[in-house]
């Protein structure tokens, strides 16, 4: 992630289990993550962001950022079909997995870190 240039470098750069977040205010997070569940296990969380901050997390995230993503999308899209209200996709998504809503919806840089913070990221 540090030698991508763009914005569409980043997305290519989260790798297959991480996430590219864009937040409310035009901000974003990148998250790289890969594990293995081979012993003795590892996992390897980084997140990047555009005001230049890292954070690191050894923490056993098992795809869950990639997932949210896929899951949310195919929310939104059966949403549109069923006629289901933004509210209703919102709290379907708070159920999905708490934490990385928390990190979706973030309103800015500094809700976002601390909401990798909260889910174990380090500074």
């Amino acid at each position: 992630m540090s030698r991508a240039k763009t914005v569409e470098d980043l997305r290519a750069a989260v790798g297959r289990w991480g996430a590219f977040v864009p937040l409310r205010d035009g901000s974003w997070v990148a998250v790289r993550y890969t594990d293995t569940h081979a012993a003795p296990g590892y996992s390897c969380a980084v997140a990047h962001d555009s005001g230049g901050e890292w954070l690191y997390s050894s923490h056993h995230f098992c795809g869950r950022f990639r997932n949210y993503f896929q899951i949310e999308k195919q929310t939104r899209d059966s949403s549109a079909a069923t006629g289901e209200s933004e509210a209703e996709v919102l709290q379907r998504m708070a159920l999905q997995d708490a934490q990385i809503f928390g990190l979706a919806n973030a309103t800015n840089l500094d809700a976002a870190r601390a909401q990798l913070l909260t889910m174990g990221f380090k500074r």
